[in-house]
């Protein structure tokens, strides 16, 4: 429900009505600012860039290619203008290399990326195997006994 605040409240002050952004910042305060494919079978990276540091980390880090350089990508306003286009030569450069390898590599640089997990690599993620619950943990949750009860009369909690 929290998400629907802001649409509302365009709808409701400004008569307009919201569609979809996709990948876009909901602000506007980051770009390039998506998911962009890698190498493999339905491998991709998010990838956010919300100041002109960040965009010289990124151009540093793919070698300063010449696209980058150009005057439409000079500035966060103007690469939001380019948007659709920056995310295209960005999508091109993305797709060169794995997902896991980019992210450390534009993570280093001071970009935020992050490989996107699907649920068979979020096993292969230290980080979530051990934060994860083990099975035995799992029965014993499901196995408890309910903390409250119904009285008599509907929609009265008792304690047990």
């Amino acid at each position: 429900m929290q998400l629907m605040g802001p649409a509302f409240m365009d709808f409701a002050m400004n008569n307009r009505v919201a569609a979809p952004i996709g990948n876009r910042h909901p602000a506007n305060a980051a770009a390039p600012h998506g998911v962009f494919p890698c190498l493999g079978d339905d491998r991709w990276i998010s990838i956010a860039v919300a100041n002109d540091d960040e965009w010289i980390g990124l151009i540093a880090a793919m070698g300063q290619p010449e696209w980058a350089q150009a005057e439409s990508f000079s500035s966060q306003a103007a690469r939001l203008l380019n948007l659709d286009e920056l995310h295209e030569f960005l999508a091109q450069w993305t797709s060169q290399f794995d997902d896991y390898l980019l992210a450390t590599e534009l993570q280093q640089a001071g970009v935020a990326a992050a490989p996107v997990l699907n649920i068979a690599t979020c096993w292969l993620t230290r980080t979530i195997r051990r934060a994860a619950p083990s099975s035995k943990s799992i029965i014993r949750w499901a196995s408890r006994k309910p903390s409250m009860a119904t009285t008599s009369r509907p929609g009265t909690p008792r304690p047990r």
